[in-house]
C-alpha cells in the first residue's frame, strides 16, 4: 500500500493541474504549495478508498483483486477533470477500455470520500442483476464492470466543481482489459449464492454462442 500511495503521488505530480475546478485565485506561492500539498492528500486518501472498496466488492463475487495501473489513473483523472469543467458526466470514452463514471451532487464532501461512494452507487446495480438470465443493460453495466472476473487493472479520477450554490463531484474509474461483453457474462459475473457449484445454464449459454459463431 505504501508503494501505491508513493505512485500516486507521482501520478499527482505528473497531471499538473489542481483536481478542484473554478478555485479561488490566491496570492502567494507559498499559500500554493500549501493547497497543492493538501489536495495532493486528498487524491491519495480518494484513491486508496474507492481501490479498496472496489475490490472488497469484487472479492464478495469471488473475484480476483485488482491491480491498481498509473497509467489508468492519469487517463481517468484527465477525464473526470474534463467532465467537471464542462459540468457535465457526459465526454468522449476511451477505446479499449472499460469505464464506469459517477456524478455526486449537492453532497457535503469532497473527494475524499467520493471513490468509496462511487463504488458503493456502481455496485448498487447489483439489485437489478439476474443471474438466472443476465443481459447488458444500462442498469446494471456499471456493476457487472466492476466485479468483471477477467479484469486485471484499474486507475481512478476525480474533479470536483465548486459554485455558489453547488458542489459536484465527478469520478471516474477505467478498467483493463474491459469487461461487459454478453458473451462471457455468466462465467465473470457470479452469483455468490452459487459460488463452487457447477453451473449448467452457463454451459448450454456458451455452447449455444459457440455454434452460432460457426453457422
Amino acid at each position: 500500500m505504501k508503494k501505491m500511495i508513493f505512485r500516486l503521488l507521482l501520478v499527482w505530480t505528473a497531471l499538473s493541474f489542481s483536481s478542484v475546478v473554478c478555485i479561488k485565485t490566491v496570492h502567494g506561492e507559498a499559500y500554493r504549495r500549501e493547497l497543492d500539498k493538501y489536495l495532493r492528500s486528498k487524491f491519495v486518501t480518494f484513491a486508496k478508498k474507492g481501490f479498496e472498496a472496489s475490490n472488497n466488492f469484487r472479492a464478495i463475487h469471488h473475484s480476483p483483486p485488482l491491480k491498481w495501473s498509473d497509467k489508468l489513473a492519469a487517463r481517468a483523472q484527465k477525464l473526470a477533470y474534463q467532465m467537471a469543467l464542462n459540468g457535465s458526466i457526459q465526454a468522449p470514452g476511451i477505446d479499449q477500455l472499460g469505464e464506469n463514471r459517477a456524478k455526486l451532487s449537492a453532497v457535503n464532501y469532497d473527494c475524499e470520500m467520493a471513490g468509496e461512494e462511487a463504488a458503493r452507487i456502481w455496485y448498487s446495480q447489483g439489485s437489478h442483476y439476474s443471474y438466472s438470465d443476465p443481459r447488458m443493460n444500462s442498469d446494471t453495466d456499471s456493476f457487472t464492470q466492476l466485479i468483471w472476473k477477467n479484469t486485471r487493472d484499474v486507475g481512478m479520477g476525480c474533479a470536483q466543481r465548486k459554485g455558489s450554490v453547488t458542489n459536484e463531484i465527478y469520478v471516474v474509474a477505467l478498467y483493463y482489459p474491459s469487461g461487459n461483453s454478453e458473451a462471457a457474462l455468466r462465467e465473470n459475473v457470479t452469483d455468490p449464492k452459487r459460488v463452487g457449484t457447477k453451473d449448467v445454464y452457463a454451459t448450454i449459454y456458451r455452447r449455444e454462442h459457440l455454434e452460432k459463431d460457426h453457422q
